[in-house]
């Protein structure tokens, strides 16, 4: 048996609009699993913003993968991604698949 969670991480920080959001789709007949999730991690920065930890984690994220992500969406991603696999959230053997969303013509300089 296969036990599938869908886990979104939202670029917006406002936890009420997302129960809005997910108490309307699980009204919408078919449209919405109880194993949905989606996280909005503060630690970030705000939407459209970033903090010197994510520039360096999206730094290190392109050294080490050669995937480019952007400070808006991706790179908030895979932080929180990273960050959920080191505080061991996820057992061991578990394969997880993150979507790539694009988001790349948000980068105008790779400065701070």
């Amino acid at each position: 048996m296969v036990l599938m969670q869908l886990i979104g991480v939202s670029a917006v920080i406002s936890e009420a609009f997302i129960e809005q959001l997910m108490n309307t789709l699980s009204q919408q007949k078919n449209s919405i699993s109880p194993k949905v999730r989606v996280m909005t991690p503060r630690h970030l920065g705000r939407f459209g913003k970033a903090n010197a930890a994510l520039f360096d984690f999206i730094a290190t994220f392109i050294e080490e993968t050669g995937i480019p992500l952007d400070r808006v969406y991706t790179g908030k991603m895979m932080a929180y991604l990273s960050e959920q696999i080191a505080q061991g959230v996820f057992q061991r053997e578990t394969h997880i698949v993150s979507i790539h969303t694009g988001g790349l013509q948000g980068n105008r300089t790779n400065s701070k």
